[in-house]
């Protein structure tokens, strides 16, 4: 079986919470018109679900260039469905009102501004240079067919079975995709510590090879050592010699 690719585990888990974000943002608008008639609050819900993206689209870059990106995404969704599941229950029991789904709907809008920011800075590290632009495009393109297209158009239709029924999809979806998202990050954590157990071999390997060469220098230190006493060690046994005849020469003459 062919292991998928980091990249396309990041276009999956994109995918799902860009479809959730588009049931979200035509269930709220229609949930909220079954607890008011004034048009003005219905379309507060419209307008606190985009005015979160002027507000941490750009600090949720420099949220996602400090910490780690991954282990920000599986935390802001995981974050979503518990609130999402939260808001289904509020819901299906009646207490769920008008001020409810505006707190709802900053908070999951403020989530998706800043995992929407961390995705993108994630597509470097996962494909190759000359793939990058490529891949940048597809995964923009992943969120604007899910949550512009396909979320919307399926959200409303969920809402015709039932006022929690879409409602139950986003959270789903956000569910899923921090299960997806935290598959990614595990993944990532192992090829880190591979790569981490590579380098504290090699590192183990260059220190070998540098005790290999000291000992070696050392060893031919001892030899020179060693040819040098022996050469000393001749020159005495000469002179030795040398004595040793003269003094024979000594006996003979007297």
């Amino acid at each position: 079986m062919t292991a998928i690719s980091p990249f396309r585990r990041l276009l999956v888990a994109t995918g799902l919470s860009s479809f959730g974000d588009g049931v979200r943002w035509i269930a709220m608008p229609l949930m909220a018109t079954q607890l008011t008639d004034d048009p003005r609050l219905i379309a507060g819900v419209l307008i606190a679900d985009r005015l979160p993206w002027l507000l941490f689209l750009l600090p949720g870059g420099a949220l996602a260039d400090r910490f780690d990106r991954l282990r920000m995404r599986v935390v802001l969704d995981g974050f979503r469905a518990v609130l999402g599941t939260a808001f289904v229950v509020l819901a299906a029991t009646g207490h769920a009102g008008l001020s409810m789904i505006y707190a709802v709907t900053v908070l999951m809008a403020s989530a998706d501004a800043i995992v929407d920011s961390s995705s993108m800075a994630l597509v470097p590290a996962l494909v190759e240079p000359d793939e990058l632009e490529h891949a940048a495009g597809h995964l923009q393109g992943t969120e604007i067919v899910t949550r512009d297209l396909l979320g919307p158009a399926l959200g409303g239709v969920l809402f015709t079975f039932g006022l929690v029924v879409p409602l139950a999809v986003d959270a789903v979806s956000f569910a899923v995709s921090a299960a997806v998202a935290a598959r990614d990050r595990a993944a990532e954590a192992q090829r880190v510590a591979m790569d981490a157990i590579g380098v504290s071999s090699q590192d183990e390997a260059e220190r070998l090879e540098r005790r290999v060469r000291v000992l070696s220098d050392r060893l031919e230190e001892t030899e020179d050592r060693l040819d040098a006493a022996l050469e000393q060690i001749r020159e005495l046994r000469k002179e030795l010699k040398g004595q040793k005849s003269e003094k024979t020469g000594s006996k003979d003459q007297a």
